[in-house]
């Protein structure tokens, strides 16, 4: 499920570049080109990242295991080069959102909310469901920490946005997996201190797996 349904996105984009074109719009921009800036913004920039995760879930889908896993270590790679760059083009007033240390993507454009509407992510980086399949595969291959590594990455980079309800479930399962009881009860409450901190309230206690 982490490939986007990019066939239903394009055939909505499409329906709102016949919108945009019809006779009597003055305001391309409304319409034609909302749509093909949004494309540009979620498909073709991170197309490179989504041919790799794509090649990945194929080859785990044939229990090719280490060599999805590797695919899955270049997309983080190439999204995460793709995320820098974008950083470097934003204006210092644009490159945090107020947080200490937080240097995020800009608020969300009108463009940006056409690509939500019509099932692009506004979220524009694969970074998360890069990370999310390579700790699965690194798992998959007996290598618990480094799966565990992984998750705890994306925690430590943005806990607001990608500490969500399935990657507490999974990293405490994993948590569970690769420690004795004492271990796994102390990570798994701080985990869940980190979420009371950040005040993600979408993240219910039954994610954390406590006893």
């Amino acid at each position: 499920d982490e490939i986007p349904a990019l066939n239903a996105a394009l055939e909505e984009a499409e329906d709102a570049l016949r919108e945009g074109e019809r006779p009597g719009d003055d305001d391309d921009d409304d319409g034609a080109g909302a749509a093909l800036r949004a494309l540009d913004s979620s498909l073709v920039r991170n197309a490179p990242t989504q041919v790799l995760i794509n090649d990945g879930l194929l080859l785990f889908s044939r229990q090719r295991h280490s060599e999805a896993l590797d695919r899955f270590l270049e997309a983080i790679d190439a999204q995460r080069e793709e995320d820098e760059r974008r950083r470097s083009l934003l204006p210092p007033s644009d490159s945090s959102d107020g947080r200490s240390g937080d240097s995020s993507f800009p608020t969300p454009s009108p463009d940006d909310a056409f690509a939500e509407s019509v099932g692009l992510e506004s979220d524009p980086s694969l970074l998360a469901p890069a990370l999310n399949n390579g700790a699965l595969c690194a798992l998959y291959t007996c290598r618990m920490r480094d799966a565990v590594s992984m998750m705890e990455s994306l925690v430590r980079e943005d806990p607001t946005k990608y500490l969500t309800e399935r990657l507490a479930f999974n990293l405490c399962t994993l948590y569970e997996l690769g420690s004795d009881g004492a271990t796994s009860e102390r990570r798994k409450r701080v985990l869940q201190a980190v979420a009371k901190r950040f005040f993600l309230h979408d993240v219910g206690s039954e994610c954390f797996r406590i006893n």
